[in-house]
């Protein structure tokens, strides 16, 4: 199994939910274990109504898979992956410290090779795998799960602005179409030949009768 590498960013916001999570999970469990955990790199879908990564499934996978929880190589706490999937051949499981907030990344393999890496865990739960997403994520929305807490008395939660907050998903895919040709420019005899060329008149009414020209042609033979 390969270890969590350090990403740049941080997150302190989702590792005080990590935290607390944690703390109230029987709680939590009692009272919605459907509750969506708050991320934004799951690829995958849950349960007979195909919802986002709910609390449920995420507290078996940091219990029973191996590859969902480790040690940070920064500072020594403890890791909890908060989404995985990936695209075709690239893919693993994201994750944040709860102890100095860094991001982590676990490479496993591409889409359906994560899939297979932790749909054993949650088969005979009610959160079995139900569907993956190629080229995007099922996000989770962050205000569920930060308002049960608060309201069973967690008071060291993330501010109004990391609930505001929306970061685009971490898997995704998009593909840039060739921009079509312009159009060939007229040589420089065609071009010479429309500037000096005399310009005609609209076409009137009587020449667009049928027996104009015939009429017409009758008249100059006269």
């Amino acid at each position: 199994m390969n270890p969590f590498e350090v990403r740049p960013g941080t997150d302190p916001g989702l590792a005080l939910v990590i935290q607390a999570t944690l703390v109230y999970k029987h709680r939590l469990l009692t009272l919605d274990p459907w509750l969506p955990f708050p991320q934004n790199s799951c690829c995958h879908a849950f349960g007979p109504e195909r919802r986002p990564l709910p609390i449920g499934a995420l507290f078996l996978l940091w219990q029973r898979w191996p590859a969902c929880t480790g040690d940070c190589p920064e500072c020594g706490a403890k890791v909890y992956g908060v989404g995985f999937g990936g695209l075709l051949s690239i893919g693993g499981v994201v994750a944040v410290c709860i102890g100095c907030s860094r991001e982590m990344y676990r490479h496993i393999g591409g889409l359906m090779v994560v899939a297979e890496e932790f749909r054993p865990w949650l088969a005979g739960t009610p959160y079995a795998l139900s569907s993956s997403v190629f080229g995007g994520c099922v996000g989770g929305d962050r205000r569920a799960l930060v308002d049960a807490l608060r309201d069973l008395g967690a008071s060291n939660l993330p501010d109004k602005a990391w609930l505001a907050h929306s970061p685009p998903p971490a898997a995704s895919m998009s593909i840039d179409l060739p921009s079509a040709p312009p159009p060939p420019k007229p040589s420089l005899a065609k071009r010479l030949a429309m500037l000096f060329m005399p310009s005609r008149p609209p076409r009137t009414d009587e020449e667009d009768d049928p027996g104009y020209a015939e009429h017409h042609y009758r008249i100059k033979r006269r």
